[in-house]
């Protein structure tokens, strides 16, 4: 059974900054109440999300725009100007992929990346087609990159709701299972690794009903899923695969 996961209690050593993270999810309540269908299709929703992730990712170190040094050595260094910021395109394999934030270089294209859905609605029906499509980009991206970090954040209420005729139609999803799916494409742990996994994957389960959302804790068994250092690993991972080119202090 999910249980509630009181980020105030658990702040302890969690990387991420909960009071900012407790505002996101307020103010993505607070938009989403004003106009479900809009602030979904407008990207408004989520698009707080993404500011939130170019955040937490900012607090690691990565400057919004920084001219760096590519290699080691006294002689032969070559100089990057390495960017961050939201909404960005980069190819895949067969087509290009728009990306929610994205940090890249001018000489080396794409380093790290953030995906982020949410699925406000109609989940039990369209939460395979999503996941297969999420799937396909990752490959996609990979392929073209195998060494490109991708982390992928994936956000569904409690009750989902579905505004028809100006009802409202609730519909019992089964969020464990939902996992399970997700946690069989996160971790991938090398650049010569298959591509159809994320390097890192959070899956974001909150309840939107109260004045203060609440993230609910999925249990033990899947904590690779959690949010609590997914920024932290996906930075990790960036820096052991690029040793000549680090991001973050």
């Amino acid at each position: 059974m999910l249980g509630f996961l009181r980020l105030q209690d658990t702040c302890l050593g969690m990387p991420i900054d909960t009071a900012r993270f407790q505002a996101m999810l307020k103010e993505m309540k607070e938009i989403y109440d004003k106009d479900p269908v809009g602030a979904v299709r407008g990207k408004s929703f989520i698009k707080i999300l993404d500011a939130y992730c170019l955040y937490e990712l900012s607090r690691l170190g990565i400057k919004p725009e920084a001219d760096m040094t590519i290699g080691t050595g006294e002689k032969g260094h070559k100089k990057t100007k390495v960017i961050m910021k939201q909404e960005v395109t980069i190819f895949g394999s067969h087509r290009p992929k728009d990306i929610d934030v994205c940090v890249y270089s001018s000489e080396s294209g794409a380093l790290l990346a953030v995906s982020t859905r949410s699925q406000m609605s109609s989940v039990g029906k369209n939460i395979i087609n999503y996941y297969e499509g999420i799937i396909g980009d990752v490959i996609s991206l990979h392929q073209r990159s195998p060494c490109l970090v991708i982390g992928e954040i994936y956000l569904l209420p409690t009750a989902p709701i579905k505004l028809k005729d100006g009802k409202v139609m609730k519909e019992k999803i089964d969020y464990n299972a939902i996992a399970r799916l997700f946690k069989n494409i996160t971790n991938r742990s090398s650049s010569d690794a298959p591509p159809d996994k994320y390097e890192q994957f959070a899956f974001l389960v909150v309840d939107f009903s109260k004045p203060q959302p609440e993230l609910i804790d999925l249990g033990s068994k899947y904590e690779d899923l959690k949010i609590d250092d997914f920024f932290d690993k996906l930075l990790e991972t960036y820096n052991e695969r690029n040793p000549f080119l680090r991001l973050g202090t």
